[in-house]
């Protein structure tokens, strides 16, 4: 498997380009920003997006392709520095062994009115970009020291 990956600033998204490489089917998860859940939170979950909202800001993912599928994860207590239990939105799907290109619009801000209306204008798709010389490959082992 290979995955490179590209992050375009536009600010206050971030978008993530994603190319795969795989002979195997895949099972996909790409997450979003943890929230303090503690206080309460607001979750929106669909086909292609996935949003959480708490007193401490909203974070969320809208899967620019539209193939994978929204949910919120609540994340075991311990396992964020900064808040006891948290909430994180994921992208999820399954890939069949090929090329693969995925892209989502990430958003993490503080709550309040303008948090939402941000929320209802993720970029717009970015171009595909070079792939002349890959910045970042991942080559994980077989998990036999491989």
């Amino acid at each position: 498997m290979e995955i490179t990956t590209w992050l375009t600033a536009t600010a206050p998204w971030h978008v993530r380009t994603h190319r795969i490489r795989t002979a195997r089917a895949l099972h996909t998860g790409e997450g979003g920003f943890a929230v303090d859940r503690d206080a309460g939170t607001d979750r929106e979950t669909g086909p292609a997006y996935a949003r959480v909202s708490a007193p401490a800001g909203l974070t969320g993912l809208h899967d620019l392709d539209g193939r994978r599928e929204g949910e919120v994860v609540d994340c075991l207590p311990g396992t964020n520095v900064l808040a006891r239990r948290t909430a994180l939105p994921v992208l999820l799907g399954r890939l069949p062994p090929g090329e693969h290109w995925l892209k989502c619009a990430v958003l993490g801000v503080p709550s309040g009115d303008e948090a939402e209306t941000t929320w209802r204008q993720p970029p717009a798709t970015a171009p595909l970009p070079t792939i002349a010389h890959p910045t970042t490959t991942a080559h994980p082992t077989m998990g036999d020291g491989t």
